[in-house]
């Protein structure tokens, strides 16, 4: 038997192999700089993002940065809880309750309270950690999805490069931890589907709609995933959702002795007056997405184009349906007149996941990677302006307050203690100003006050005659009372109550960048 030689011109020669090996060598080593330049710089932006948010945070724990009225209102129904029982009564003939926020932030906020023994702090303290716990599953998530360290951390940190980030890790608002739950439900679904694990996403996706009403793109994402992939996990997870639902809803409704119903449902979708917000709604999202979070914007395209490349190229995941999934439930919630930027973080999150993740590493030069280097190109450019744009004025505000004491007045937690006397009576479309002074406000929520009188009218009567006798001492508002302010007539108050108002008092000074009304004299009222 013999064996046929080898053909000499089938291998190359010695001389061409080694100078394809030393060219390839040369190749890269000259590319090396640049990957370690654009490592570094991937770094640089999200450890620095993250920084700056934990110094800026914890400089202002305890003061009124990033409070308003709504962060008021989640305190009102802490202290509400601590002093007379989970949710208020609409009308108890004195105080007028009614809001839309879930049960779970704010028996976590009070519990937090009681420690604490106030309501800014621990309130800043439940939304820092909950922000925290949501950059870590986005940074794990794309850790375990494929996406390289230095991009992970960048897109993580491209959070927090957005209104809605900041706004969620330094405020009272309590979006971040059900954005972080709901995530935490998808990436179970990814893991090896055992009936635990499906059951335990069901209930982790009910917990987050306990903390949030509109969280629901996490089980749309996840029901219509198990529909095409495991019927019988679809079962499973239905029924642990189910059961989480019905025993916290059921649960929560006993302890607060039927107000939380009468509080969510009663008046939950009365932003939404027709047709036309309905409409209004993806366009008000977007246009929400471009002022609030800038840099989420600009990768928009670029989430969008890889989760059309993952679908056209069989490598869809749960994560890319997610996102599609978000924009059905934000829509609709952008159709309210009263639902503001704090709304976007969820999206924020899901593009930063998109453009990142992938489901088996690549070949460098396939149109998904050059999407995902380009996306990483923008990033890297554009972080910086933005960051400028987020961070200067916050950071230069925090470095005086810690070097030196120097707080903003509007910053000053005691101001309405100081500004007014122990007897004086106060009524105010923010609740904070009252908590401030030991006291459940009037007015909890004066969006939903608005929305009270038109369904009861007779509700709002004593509240009307109260004015009109000058009973209160003073009424301390967000902004001046003026009878064309589109906001008091639309969103807060409404117009009946701005004209008595407006009969009644007159602003006479500011105190924390809030107008004072006191009593107009009967020559002035005329």
């Amino acid at each position: 038997m013999t064996s046929e030689a080898p053909n000499p011109q089938d291998a190359p020669e010695p001389a061409a192999a080694a100078e394809q090996e030393a060219a390839s060598l040369r190749r890269a080593a000259d590319s090396r700089p640049v990957r370690l330049g654009a490592a570094i710089a991937l770094v640089a932006v999200g450890v620095g993002a993250i920084l700056a948010w934990l110094f800026i945070a914890g400089v202002h724990i305890s003061d009124r940065r990033q409070i308003d009225h709504v962060s008021g209102a989640w305190m009102a129904l802490a202290m509400h809880a601590n002093e007379e029982g989970l949710y208020p009564e609409l009308f108890d003939g004195e105080r007028y309750g009614c809001t839309r926020f879930m049960p779970v932030p704010i028996v976590v906020h009070a519990g937090l309270a009681r420690i604490t023994g106030e309501y800014i702090m621990s309130g800043k303290l439940l939304n820092g950690l909950s922000l925290a716990a949501l950059l870590g599953v986005v940074c794990i998530a794309l850790r375990k999805h494929n996406a390289s360290t230095p991009l992970a951390i960048a897109l993580t940190g491209s959070i927090l490069l957005t209104s809605p980030g900041m706004l969620a890790g330094t405020s009272i608002r309590n979006d971040a931890l059900p954005a972080a739950l709901q995530l935490i439900a998808v990436l179970l679904i990814t893991r090896p589907r055992g009936v635990a694990i499906i059951a335990g996403a069901g209930f982790i996706s009910a917990l987050a709609v306990l903390c949030k009403l509109s969280a629901i793109w996490a089980p749309m994402a996840i029901g219509l995933w198990l529909l095409a992939t495991n019927r019988r996990g679809l079962a499973v997870y239905c029924a642990g959702f189910a059961i989480m639902l019905s025993a916290g809803l059921g649960g929560f409704h006993l302890i607060s002795g039927g107000r939380m119903f009468e509080n969510l449902f009663g008046l939950s979708t009365s932003g939404i007056e027709g047709f036309v917000d309905l409409v209004r709604g993806p366009f008000r999202l977007l246009a929400n997405l471009q002022h609030y979070a800038l840099l989420t914007w600009v990768l928009l395209p670029f989430a969008l184009c890889l989760t059309a490349m993952a679908a056209l190229t069989l490598r869809f995941s749960i994560i890319h349906l997610a996102l599609l999934c978000s924009f059905a439930p934000l829509s609709l919630a952008f159709a309210d007149s009263g639902v503001g930027h704090n709304h976007l973080i969820d999206l924020v999150a899901l593009i930063a996941l998109c453009i990142g993740v992938r489901r088996t590493p690549r070949p460098a030069w396939s149109p998904s990677e050059i999407t995902r280097v380009l996306a990483a190109i923008v990033l890297i450019w554009t972080a910086p302006f933005v960051a400028l744009r987020f961070f200067w004025r916050p950071l230069t505000e925090s470095l005086n307050a810690a070097l030196h004491g120097e707080r903003l007045p509007m910053h000053d937690a005691d101001v309405f203690r100081d500004a007014f006397g122990a007897d004086e009576r106060l009524l105010s479309d923010d609740p904070f100003v009252s908590i401030s002074r030991g006291e459940l406000p009037v007015v909890m929520d004066a969006f939903m006050l608005l929305r009270i009188g038109r369904d009861r009218p007779d509700w709002i009567e004593p509240l009307l005659e109260r004015i009109e006798a000058r009973e209160f001492d003073a009424v301390v508002t967000v902004h001046a009372l003026d009878s064309a302010d589109e906001f008091y007539t639309t969103l807060h108050f409404g117009r009946t109550i701005l004209d008595a108002l407006n009969r009644s008092y007159i602003a006479t000074d500011e105190v924390g960048g809030y107008t004072v009304h006191r009593r107009r004299s009967d020559s002035a009222g005329e």
